[in-house]
């Protein structure tokens, strides 16, 4: 993938170096993405669209210290520096950022106040349909 990604001037999305596996919150199911990773998705991949020159492959990655959960309540984060780097067809899984417990007890939501699974699923479809309006609004079209 990364050889192809390289002849092609492709971008790659690196989510193994961008979700962190102490976070929670971000999986369902301990590796499906919960509304909040599909946040972090949706959110990499409007950056990659918008941000993309094609003239060289790039990984684009957000390190864990770099995004939080907004204060509204809702399941959108907060995301800061996207980290990019050229793609040389080598890639490995980084060190796992120094963040304090405090951090990682934000991102654990005790069980009763989680939501259920159809109030998840409902959150995802407008989620979905929120960045399904973003890539339209960005030129993306539908085939």
């Amino acid at each position: 993938v990364l050889n192809l990604a390289e002849a092609f001037a492709l971008p790659l999305i690196d989510l193994p170096n961008t979700f962190d596996p102490r976070f929670y919150d971000l999986f369902c199911s301990q590796i499906e993405p919960s509304a909040y990773g599909s946040s972090l998705i949706a959110q990499m991949i409007a950056h990659v669209f918008k941000n993309h020159e094609w003239k060289k492959s790039v990984l684009y990655s957000c390190s864990p210290t770099e995004y939080k959960k907004k204060k509204d309540g809702g399941t959108d984060l907060d995301i800061g520096v996207i980290e990019t780097s050229v793609n040389n067809g080598s890639w490995t899984v980084k060190e796992l950022p120094s963040v304090s417990e405090e951090v990682i007890t934000s991102w654990k939501t005790d069980d009763s106040s989680s939501e259920d699974s159809e109030n998840e699923e409902q959150n995802l479809e407008v989620k979905f349909s929120k960045q399904w309006a973003l890539l339209e609004e960005m030129g993306y079209q539908k085939e």
